[in-house]
């Protein structure tokens, strides 16, 4: 997958923020500094360092806008250069420029990108490709419209997409190989969509947030901070999000959310969302095909010595597909739960691991599930640069076959300020449809230089005689990639 930026600056805080910030107690002095990543890991974006757009004065010694000034890295990551000369410079010099002015003179911070996937499965379906792509067009617009210190601020948020996949809507990866668990996060099924439309209020010196309008649940319960991004991270469902929690968890739909910080180390949640809404790509209000409630409560603690979030979060609902797609009539009722546990090792390198269960009746695409990976950033000491591996073991509502184990590694390389390149293998075991053979070998994908990003090196066995696997190059491009957290990109 590649991206390109021009000016990175639209979501509330990139990874390396969040190294290194969890603990059990704010350090002397530093008090300030804690609560405001802490807001941060727990879905509270009061977008600090932005000045509101309404009643605040002119800051003092702000540069004289300048269209070309050199600007050779994302406004999130301005460090993050890459290791080649930036051929599109004279292109996304201009549009950094505008958009770091609309940050300080108008409140907004703006996410600006263009992301393509390639993907490719070593066997498919009869009658299916296996080959497949989708790319997405993302702009996002936070703006601070007032902020009154110790008391709160007010944000509105809008986010348009436009999504395509090729060569039709229905060749997908998961539709080529019948995968029992979304396989490409990235690829949807509505051209354009109105992504988010929502007014936050944050209260209480910024330790409350309440959000209404259209959002999305899984900003603000069971978030995974290492894997929520799936541009630069995993693109498969099992790791961003869950397969198991039911409609309208990871959909964009009318509802409401409260993020709280009571303590500095405890965190609650809630969220209600219209499910019968999450069919529509622009706004839609359908109670009257169900809803979805949810709730989560977790710390930020020390276990073992290691910086670590931990929460359990549970989700009530009377909504299915059939009841969202209108096929049967609401009047049933499921509960699911979830846990997940994210540790710092180091700075930059981090460790998770997430369980989701779900009642049959509600679940989306799996009874169970349980994840476990590592996610690293700026590795070999190379900004922007990142990698991560992890493995998944599903429960599909379709009980053939009964489980599947799925391993998904990926490496992500800063080409230039403006893109990022990334690879990504796949390995599904055993094979989701027994019209898709169980190959006993192969090809160890690396990283190479050329246009694709790809090339398959020695042959090797696989762990399980009925592995899949998907090689995908992956490429993002973003006039602006933000200085928000990785729960934001979606």
């Amino acid at each position: 997958m590649a991206s390109v930026a021009a000016a990175d600056d639209g979501n509330p805080y990139l990874l390396q923020q969040v190294h290194g910030l969890i603990r059990t107690a704010p350090m002397a002095g530093f008090e300030d500094r804690w609560l405001s990543l802490a807001r941060s890991c727990v879905g509270i974006d009061v977008m600090p360092g932005v000045r509101p757009m309404f009643g605040a004065a002119d800051a003092a010694g702000s540069e004289p806008f300048s269209l070309w000034r050199d600007r050779p890295g994302a406004l999130g990551s301005p460090t993050a250069t890459g290791a080649f000369g930036d051929p599109l410079a004279p292109i996304v010099n201009p549009g950094r420029n505008v958009l770091e002015s609309a940050r300080e003179s108008l409140g907004m911070r703006t996410d600006l990108y263009e992301a393509i996937v390639w993907q490719a499965a070593s066997d498919a379906l009869p009658g299916e490709r296996s080959t497949s792509g989708a790319a997405r067009f993302n702009l996002r617009i936070d703006t601070l419209l007032f902020r009154t210190a110790g008391e709160g601020m007010g944000r509105l948020t809008v986010q348009f997409r436009d999504n395509e996949i090729w060569p039709s809507a229905t060749q997908t990866a998961t539709q080529a190989t019948g995968s029992a668990t979304e396989l490409d996060e990235l690829a949807s099924g509505h051209p354009t969509t109105l992504n988010r439309l929502y007014y936050a209020q944050s209260f209480c010196d910024d330790r409350a947030m309440a959000v209404v309008g259209k959002l999305g649940m899984n900003d603000y319960i069971l978030n995974n901070l290492f894997a929520s991004d799936e541009t630069r991270q995993f693109l498969s469902q099992p790791f961003d999000g869950n397969s198991a929690w039911p409609v309208g968890f990871q959909s964009k739909s009318l509802g409401a959310a409260l993020a709280t910080l009571p303590a500095d180390w405890l965190f609650a949640n809630a969220c209600i969302v219209d499910a019968g809404g999450t069919a529509s790509p622009w706004l839609e209000t359908n109670f009257d095909d169900g809803f979805a409630v949810a709730a989560e409560s977790g710390v930020l603690a020390s276990v073992g010595g290691l910086p670590t979030r931990v929460s359990f979060a549970w989700c009530g609902t009377d909504a299915n597909a059939d009841t969202v797609d209108g096929v049967a009539t609401p009047g049933l009722w499921g509960n699911a739960y979830g846990a997940t546990a994210q540790a710092l090792v180091s700075p930059g390198f981090a460790v998770w691991t997430q369980w989701t269960r779900c009642e049959r009746a509600v679940a989306t695409r799996a009874t169970q599930e349980f994840a476990l990976g590592v996610t690293i950033d700026d590795c070999f000491g190379r900004i922007g640069d990142g990698c991560g591996a992890a493995v998944a073991w599903t429960r599909p509502v379709d009980p053939t076959p009964d489980e599947q184990v799925l391993l998904e590694s990926y490496y992500r390389a800063q080409v230039t300020g403006s893109m990022q390149l990334s690879l990504d293998a796949q390995v599904l075991m055993p094979s989701a449809d027994g019209g898709v053979e169980d190959p006993p070998w192969w090809d160890r994908c690396a990283w190479s230089g050329d246009s694709e990003g790809r090339r398959c090196g020695r042959r090797q066995a696989l762990p399980h005689p009925g592995s899949l696997l998907a090689c995908l190059t992956h490429l993002r491009s973003c006039a602006s990639s933000s200085t928000s957290p990785s729960w934001m990109w979606k």
